[in-house]
Parts: C-alpha cells; structure tokens; sequence
C-alpha cells in the first residue's frame, strides 16, 4: 500500500499506519477482524470506517466542462484494508463468477482510490446485465451474431467498463435490447451514456432500416468504430496506412529525445522501453505488415547510431547481431518482426492449451479445426489478420511440442512427438523399412 496517498476523512496516510504499527496493529487487527466476522455491529464505527471524501480530478489537461472531470472517494486506511482483504478472497473465484464474454477488468481502474474491490464489484454488476441478455437469447427474443455457421453465438462482449452488444439490424431487436438496459438500468442506478454511444451497421443493412434503429435509439451513427487501447477495432484490410499512427508515434517519442545528450548505452535503454512499451501491445492481437515492422526498426537503427536527417553515420555492427540476446554478443534489443511473431506463438499455444475462450472456439468453429487435442491448423485465403499471424508460426510451435504421456487417451502414436529424442515413431519406422 502506497504510504504517501491521499488521506481519507480521518487525515492519516498509510504511512503513519506503517511506521506506528507497534502502537496501533493490535486495534487495527481487531477492528478489522471484527467487521469480517460480523462481532463489530457499532454503527458509529461501521459509518467512521464508510467515511470517504470525494473530489474531483482532471481528464484531460484543460478542464473546461465537468465532464472533463471523474470523482473518485479517499478512503481511510482501515477501509482499505478490509477491501483487500475481500478482493483477495474474491480474485480466487471470479473466474467461476464471470461469464466468458466479459474478457477481463483493470485492478487499478478503481472507483475509489487505493479500493481494489471496486473493480470487483463493478464487474459483477454488469454480471447482471449479462444474465438479462442470456435471459434474451435463451427465450428467443434476442438475435445474437454468429461470426461463421455452427460458430458459438455472441450477444456482448467487454471489457473493463467498455461494452459492445450485437444483435439482428431490426427494429423488434431494438425494443429488446432497450428493454434488458432499462432492467439494469434502474435496478442499478447506471445510466447509458448518450456521448459515448454509438451504433455500428453491417454493409448489408439498407439505409431505411438504418435510419429506424438510430431513431429509436437515440444514438449517432459510425462507419468507424475507431481503436481500443490502440488496436483497431474493426478494419476490413490490415496495410501499412492502417498503423500509419504507431510509426509516428514511436518517432515522435525518439525525436523527443534526439535533444538530449545521450551515452550510447542511455540509448540501448531508451530503445528497448520505447520497443517494450509502444507497439507491443498491439503485436499481440495483430499480425503487422512487414513494412510496418521495417519502418520500426529503421527508427530504432537511426536512434541507437545516432543518424540526423542530413547525416548518415556508419553502424558498427549489423541489425541482425544486435537483435541477438547478450550472451550471443548482441544488445538484446529484439526486432519487430520477431517480437510479433513471438507474440503470434503465445496465442497459438493459448489455443492449445485453452479450448474453452470465447476466442478461441470462434476461430475454432470459423476454420474447421476439428475436435483433436491439437487443432488442425491451415492457412486460408479469406482468412482473418490474427489467423494468418498465426498460420506462419505454427509450424515452428507444433514442432516443439512434446506430449507428457498421462493416460494416453489423447497421443497419437504414430503421429505426435512424445519421446525426449523428439522425433515421430512411424517416420522412425519407414526409415528402418528403407534399411
């Protein structure tokens, strides 16, 4: 717990809490044992304990509307250690208590500062919602998505706070959906922001049709559903003017700091934190273009040598044995095309091992992977940006998997690696045969 926080109502930071624990640890651990096990029903203790204060803090640099604003509540210390408590306990079973369709939270997206069991509270909130809509689909009243026949059907999804609802182009559908948020709505004292809400159509929905569900909704119309966290959301070609925004902004962060005098070493840092930290994010849901990922790579080159614009110094040493990891006589910094394909292994491991993701049964029922242990994997014309990423390094991930041999019910004899020589028995064979 971060000692330096803002206080809550009482006025004591955490650090005071931390330093004087020898004097007061025995009264905090029995007030907080107390309240988990219901022995302190004092009233005036339990409100000393609620108090918060609420202020407000700044979104964006120059506040000028109190929408630009969000308020968050300063807890007291004792507060916020019991929410960690309970959060501890909650994290273990959250997974049996959220659907597959709301993908994850952000701990530290908290509506109280230093609460970690907001987010966890929240999160079960819309856990209610979701239960509306299943309620919906199982009733027939709702008309989910299917993103390829025999595909697992998708309502919603989220994220965090972030929430995407399909359903048919119809007006019927309409009356639905603002029926299940109305529910949640006012059981819940949420309200459906009409500034951040926007309707998305698919191509094949006429302009009549259209024109009714945005009328009845209430809400604008958008051709481009823009980025989440940097990745975009929907695109229909994956080219080098679509992450035209990430080599820009990795340029502008190294020009930044091309003012600076800087050691060659202080740029072998900032070049892997800038590598880490800018476009890693999108690499791993997003297989890029090889020109984007050569585009990156010169800015770093440039960078690390120091090259000015009308000067080109002489690079001692290749890219390809900087990119090496150190103990091979490279920096460690890793090329862009090997970080994505690396994160294109990571997600084909995870359809391995993790049949159950909502991802991964979408890809799955989309490319006729078939019910094996390990999927079939193929290469598609029409297929996807994530799946072809993942088409070019499965060769190398099914190669270097090794069955560990439990019940046997699942290997393959003829056919999977299982043996630590790691090669496949009935090639063995014809090469005994061929002798």
């Amino acid at each position: 717990m971060d000692g330096y926080k803002a206080p809550g109502s009482d006025g004591l930071q955490a650090i005071f809490y931390q330093t004087q624990w020898d004097v007061v640890g025995a009264s905090i651990c029995s007030l907080i044992h107390g309240l988990i096990h219901g022995f302190e029903s004092n009233p005036t203790t339990i409100s000393c304990v609620n108090d918060t204060l609420i202020t407000l803090i700044p979104k964006v640099e120059n506040v000028e509307m109190l929408k630009h604003m969000r308020p968050i509540s300063l807890c007291n210390v004792s507060y916020k250690i019991l929410s960690k408590i309970l959060a501890t306990r909650l994290r273990n079973v959250m997974g049996k208590l959220v659907g597959p369709n709301q993908c994850s939270f952000v701990p530290n997206r908290q509506m109280r500062q230093g609460d970690p069991i907001s987010p966890y509270i929240f999160v079960l909130c819309m856990e209610r919602l979701f239960h509306l809509i299943e309620i919906a689909v199982n009733h027939q009243l709702w008309k989910p998505i299917r993103i390829s026949r025999g595909g697992p059907k998708i309502a919603h999804l989220a994220f965090a706070d972030d929430l995407l609802l399909f359903a048919e182009a119809s007006v019927d559908q309409v009356e639905i959906i603002q029926t299940c948020l109305d529910l949640f709505c006012s059981s819940s004292g949420q309200k459906v922001s009409q500034d951040k809400t926007r309707i998305h159509f698919s191509k094949n929905v006429s302009w009549r049709v259209r024109e009714e569900i945005s009328n009845k909704f209430g809400f604008l119309r958008t051709d481009n559903l823009g980025k989440y966290l940097g990745v975009p959301i929907h695109h229909r070609r994956v080219n080098r003017v679509l992450f035209k925004g990430v080599v820009e902004k990795v340029n502008q962060r190294l020009s930044s700091w091309k003012a600076k005098t800087l050691s060659f070493a202080g740029r072998v840092t900032l070049t892997q934190s800038v590598l880490s930290a800018l476009p890693s994010y999108l690499m791993q849901s997003v297989y890029l273009p090889r020109q984007v990922c050569d585009e990156l790579d010169k800015h770093y080159r440039r960078f690390l040598w120091d090259d000015k614009e009308n000067k080109h110094r002489l690079h001692a040493v290749s890219w390809e044995v900087i990119s090496k990891p150190r103990l091979e006589g490279g920096l460690n910094i890793r090329s862009t095309r090997h970080m994505n394909s690396l994160f294109m292994m990571k997600n084909c491991w995870e359809f391995i091992t993790q049949p159950d993701k909502l991802w991964v049964k979408v890809l799955n029922a989309k490319y006729k992977c078939g019910t094996a242990r390990i999927p079939r994997v193929t290469a598609k014309k029409s297929a996807s940006n994530v799946w072809r990423g993942m088409c070019s390094v499965w060769s190398m991930v099914s190669q270097n998997i090794i069955w560990r041999i439990g019940d046997g019910n699942h290997v393959r004899f003829w056919l999977d690696y299982y043996n630590p020589s790691h090669f496949k028995i009935y090639k063995l064979l014809l090469k005994l045969l061929n002798l």
